[in-house]
């Protein structure tokens, strides 16, 4: 086909050279023709959830009862309240309300961010971002403003050891060590020399990273997390729009597209762009109007109409564009668009909580392809070389190896660097290795391949979310155990490692184990004193990529078990995954330095090891491991869409009428809480108990508001008949906020495992939770 449309175009192009030499003085005497100038006017819209944008570490956070976090559109706001309702502890009769002594510990804020970056990364990142900083819009003349925190590992074992602090408008550091954490080395100033806790980033850098002289190779400090806080009792409000960390910027604003997810009586954002262009043969658009009617599955939430003039939000007027909301359509009044010009609008809308894909069929999951591809060759006596197996197009290298033979030389060979390359702008495995026998040995390169697009169904795809974690050293050139030094390196919670790569800078390393556990990847390896060596993985997110308004989740399982290796022999053992799954990482252990791995080669579902037990007498242990992915993704619920257009539409002619309308689609996934009272849920069912002199005081319980207006409710938990805890409260619109629940004379025997029935009760209704006491 190529080739035709080749030969095709030759001959077209061959039409066009005889005519040129028939009538040569009609071309050269016609006039160009100009393009008539016309509007060139466009409309795009794009919605956006009112959900986290950035994923907080929830095992890190800090935020007390009277701590709030609400996502906005301009970021992340925080704040703090006294909150009076949320005291709990006995106060004397005369004193019916708490005092700020009782309130201030539970105004506080922190979260964090993971992360696996050297603070020298930190420390020395490019520009424009390259200092850590915060962006911070206070509400009003609140005067507090939240801290900047990086947590600090400093030997490597993913635990951090201290925090360093430095307040907004300061340049230093204050370094606190961690309970439990590796003790660090102060700071000095003055003359003589005094201890301190405080210093520029760079400073503490160079007092935490061990003498390089003396310490080569020694665990250099790592920031595993990074992020803000707001100490207790310290009244804040404002929004974080971004956060400044090694050389990036994190962006907290809420984002934008063609399609996102939602569930039943969510709150939504859409914003319309309408533009005219400004090319040379373009002309002021006369006469334009927008219109865009909700569907009848949304609701328009009223005053959220906004013009968008320069870098603020203004409700539309005569200066900025008449539009209105009515019936649940938008209608702007006409007006002329200059060359250039743009305009932004953005509203609210409301999905209606009678939306239900109840009875309807899930659809199939996307097809996931893993190749394999191995590359033969030989080591000659002595010779070091690099073997490397390709990947096709488009897709990553997982895993890769050396699968080794261990009859004649092979258990002489030793393996320099296992690790990702490219080859060609194709993903590859490479493996340098050194023949130090006295035969020619036989090698064969290995690598793993997962296709970076799952196969369609429905009408679309996704790419899959992965990312690289940077290689970092692992063997001490000082340590005197040489033996079976542990290395490892962690993704983020509920990533699968995947790609574990290795590179001996000088000395001899042979890596004994290679395996993972949750999200972590160990190495054990045996060295010779002096060697240098770094460790590196890659992290596969456990859903792939949005697309159409959802993600895709992966089937992710680590099947291991254990073989035995005899005495001076060569043993396979294969481990598989279970039904339609493919292997894409292999993982092994022996369990001495006598069982030598001699590589693994993939066989579609599954894995093939070979061992090598060097001791005369015994036979010897080692575990096999598998990291399966399924080949289809899990079936996807079905979606129902809800699809919002708009028009643009202009008195003067246009160049091209097919971008006048514009799509953004919700894909309204699960069904709607039956009796959902006027939008207040609890986001967990669970309760945890405050006690005093052994009783239980109160029970705090995670609450949210999802409509756009205030939630005024009351909340109610009994046992049995017995109402054992209420309280009447009320949360912002569209926040999320711990509501603690003083109990009756009647709860105050409530114990852990114990279960209540809790009710919220608003005008519309009561709903109904079975919640078990978790503390």
């Amino acid at each position: 086909m190529r080739r035709m449309r080749a030969n095709a175009r030759a001959a077209t192009l061959a039409a066009i050279g005889a005519a040129a030499l028939v009538v040569p003085l009609l071309v050269a005497t016609a006039p160009a023709e100009a393009l008539i100038p016309k509007a060139e006017l466009s409309i795009a819209k794009t919605v956006g959830s009112h959900g986290p944008v950035q994923k907080l570490d929830t095992a890190l956070s800090g935020t007390g009862l009277n701590g709030h976090l609400e996502w906005v559109e301009d970021g992340l706001r925080i704040y703090t309240e006294a909150d009076r309702d949320s005291c709990v502890v006995p106060v004397p009769a005369s004193s019916p309300t708490c005092n700020m002594q009782a309130e201030g510990p539970e105004m506080r804020i922190t979260e964090y961010l993971d992360t696996d970056t050297l603070l020298a990364d930190v420390v020395n990142a490019p520009q424009p971002f390259s200092i850590p900083y915060i962006s911070f819009v206070p509400a009003g003349n609140v005067g507090f403003v939240p801290d900047y925190h990086l947590l600090v590992d400093l030997n490597d074992d993913g635990n951090p050891d201290i925090k360093l602090v430095r307040t907004l408008f300061s340049p230093d550091w204050t370094a606190t060590l961690i309970i439990g954490g590796t003790p660090f080395a102060a700071l000095t100033t003055g003359n003589p020399p005094v201890p301190t806790n405080v210093g520029s980033l760079a400073a503490w850098l160079n007092a935490l990273t061990p003498n390089p002289q003396q310490f080569p190779n020694a665990p250099k400090p790592t920031v595993t997390a990074f992020g803000f806080a707001v100490a207790p009792g310290a009244l804040v409000d404002g929004v974080i729009q971004s956060i400044d960390f090694a050389g990036n910027r994190i962006s907290f604003a809420r984002v934008y597209q063609s399609g996102i997810t939602a569930a039943p009586g969510e709150t939504v954002s859409y914003k319309l762009t309408i533009a005219n262009g400004n090319s040379s043969n373009s002309r002021s658009a006369q006469g334009v109007q927008v219109a865009d009617v909700l569907p009848p599955d949304m609701t328009y939430v009223p005053d959220t109409l906004k013009i968008q003039v320069g870098s603020q939000w203004q409700t539309p007027s005569a200066s900025n564009w008449p539009c209105t909301f009515a019936n649940n359509m938008l209608t702007c009044a006409a007006r002329t668009f200059a060359k250039g010009e743009s305009r932004t609008i953005r509203f609210w809308a409301m999905l209606s909580e009678n939306i239900s894909a109840a009875g309807l069929p899930e659809s199939e999951g996307h097809w996931i392809d893993v190749k394999h591809d191995d590359t033969a060759g030989v080591l000659n006596v002595g010779q070091t070389r690099t073997v490397t197996a390709v990947c096709p197009v488009d897709y990553m290298a997982t895993d890769g190896g050396l699968l080794l033979d261990q009859a004649g030389a092979s258990a002489d060979v030793v393996i320099e660097s296992s690790k990702v390359t490219t080859v060609g702008g194709a993903a590859a495995w490479a493996v340098r290795a050194t023949n130090l026998g006295t035969e020619v040995a036989d090698v064969t390169a290995q690598v793993t391949c997962l296709a970076v697009e799952v196969g369609a169904s429905g009408g679309h795809t996704h790419l899959l979310d992965a990312m690289t974690m940077a290689m970092k050293p692992g063997s001490l050139a000082s340590d005197p155990a040489t033996d079976g030094q542990q290395v490892q390196r962690s993704c983020p919670v509920g990533y699968t490692p995947y790609a574990p790569e290795f590179e001996v800078a000088s000395g001899i390393a042979v890596v004994r184990e290679s395996y993972v556990v949750d999200n972590t990847w160990y190495w054990v390896i045996d060295h010779t004193d002096g060697t240098a060596s770094s460790f590196g993985i890659s992290c596969l997110a456990p859903q792939t990529m949005a697309d159409s308004g959802h993600m895709a989740d992966l089937v992710i399982s680590t099947p291991d078990d254990t073989i035995s290796v005899g005495p001076e022999t060569q043993t396979e053992g294969v481990m598989a995954c279970p039904a339609d799954s493919n292997a894409i990482v292999g993982g092994y252990g022996g369990y001495t330095s006598q069982v030598r791995s001699l590589g693994a080669e993939p066989r579609g579902d599954a894995y093939m090891f070979r061992f090598y037990n060097a001791d005369w007498t015994q036979a010897r242990s080692a575990d096999i491991q598998v990291t399966c992915v399924g080949a289809l993704t899990a079936d996807e619920p079905t979606y129902k869409d809800v699809v919002n257009t708009a028009y643009v539409t202009t008195t003067t002619k246009d160049r091209d009428y097919s971008d006048n309308a514009s799509s953004a689609g919700v894909a309204v996934n699960g069904d709607p809480v039956a009796g959902l009272p006027s939008g207040v849920i609890l986001t967990q069912l669970a309760a945890t108990r405050t006690v005093a002199n052994n009783k239980t005081t109160a029970l705090t319980l995670s609450m949210q508001c999802t409509k756009t207006n205030p939630c005024n409710f009351t909340v109610k938990a009994f046992s049995g008949s017995n109402l054992v805890a209420s309280k009447t409260s009320s949360i912002l619109a569209l926040a999320t906020k711990n509501i603690v629940v003083p109990t009756t004379s009647l709860g105050k025997n409530l114990a852990f495992g114990d279960n209540v029935v809790v009710k919220i009760k608003t005008t519309a209704g009561t709903t109904s939770y079975n919640v078990g006491i978790v503390s």
